[in-house]
């Protein structure tokens, strides 16, 4: 499975197995660039977040930080694609979610054409588990 290029989000979708959300809405704008030397960067965005009043980034209000911070997934590092189990682990050396930093990120991968799934395992909260599946159309 060949993954480098630039690839533009078509489709995020968070699933429990008995119903499906769109978790940044029908429309959500993202890049993701794998390169032939091991390094990608993906950036993820709700497209409607609400702008900052006081046109300054370091002078929010608190919702607008929650929503801004929310509504954007960033991170880069260097990624392995394991051909015999179509798995892809992300080695984020910066993160938007600091949390990320030092954490292997497995995604279960798969194309058919110029589409390529990732697949988050499933993830565990207080109420149920889930999983996030991005469909990515390549661009270059």
């Amino acid at each position: 499975m060949n993954v480098v290029g630039t690839w533009r989000l078509t489709s995020f979708i968070v699933s429990n197995g008995a119903e499906e959300v769109q978790l940044f809405g029908p429309h959500p704008v993202g890049l993701l660039i794998f390169t032939e030397g091991g390094w990608f960067s993906l950036q993820i965005m709700q497209p409607d977040r609400p702008r900052f009043a006081s046109n300054n980034r370091t002078m929010g209000a608190d919702e607008e930080v929650r929503a801004a911070f929310a509504g954007y997934i960033a991170y880069f590092g260097t990624y392995i694609v394991d051909q015999t189990t179509a798995v892809i682990r992300l080695e984020p050396l910066g993160a938007l979610y600091p949390n990320w930093l030092g954490e292997t990120q497995i995604r279960l991968a798969s194309m058919s054409g110029n589409v390529l799934r990732l697949t988050t395992q499933p993830q565990a909260t207080a109420r149920r588990q889930f999983t996030n599946q991005l469909s990515w159309e390549k661009v270059t």
